[in-house]
């Protein structure tokens, strides 16, 4: 109501395929201005993103190939015992907890495959009432252009649950591998960890 007091004209944005290509064009811009400076520092001033290694007790496990892109392979091909015996258990968790992330999303990207054609080929509610005539591509492979009550929506349903069940296989597989490497972690044959041990007993030993 106009004397509601309350404004009702809400904006809507019927090209998101041209926001998006603004979106990209500026951030990709960014993303290639700092890669670019990474890649020239990383060469020229080592230090800066590798400290540790100036200590060979502390350097890096990973081999420098000496190229530009030479640092990439190494990330992805280190095993989990070499970061577990010479980064740590933190480390080696942080770096799983990022690769079940990237599984996450690897598989939202395989849902979305099957879910586009179903979206694309729906009955847009706009289309089908003559409000609009001319439907934007990126709208069109989005659950909006589906009418209420129509069955593709049961699609979405299911990859919904799909997600949260594959979501929660991760995170009790990788729970158990946290409790895993936390046993062998503490088991260690390591004088830092005996110091722990003893430090404990004699905090709860009667006499003390």
């Amino acid at each position: 109501m106009a004397d509601s007091g309350v404004e009702t004209n809400v904006t809507v944005d019927v090209q998101p395929s041209l926001t998006i290509k603004t979106s990209v064009t500026i951030y990709f811009t960014i993303f290639a201005i700092a890669w670019i400076i990474f890649l020239y520092l990383q060469k020229r001033k080592p230090t800066i993103y590798a400290c540790r290694n100036e200590s060979t007790e502390t350097a890096s496990v990973a081999v420098d190939t000496g190229t530009m892109f030479g640092w990439i392979k190494p990330t992805w091909t280190t095993s989990d015992e070499v970061l577990f015996e010479f980064c740590g258990l933190d480390t080696l968790i942080f770096l799983r907890v990022l690769a079940l992330g990237r599984k996450l999303a690897l598989f939202g990207v395989l849902l979305s495959a099957a879910l586009f054609p179903l979206y694309a080929t729906g009955t847009n509610p706009d289309e089908a009432a003559g409000r609009r005539k001319e439907i934007d591509p990126l709208e069109r492979i989005t659950m909006s252009n589906l009418s209420n009550g129509e069955p593709r929506l049961w699609a979405s349903v299911a990859a919904m649950y799909f997600m949260t069940f594959y979501a929660m296989y991760l995170f009790r597989t990788e729970y158990r591998y946290y409790v895993k490497r936390r046993h062998q972690f503490l088991s260690r044959d390591d004088p830092q960890q005996y110091t722990v041990r003893c430090s404990v007993i004699t905090a709860f030993w009667p006499f003390s």
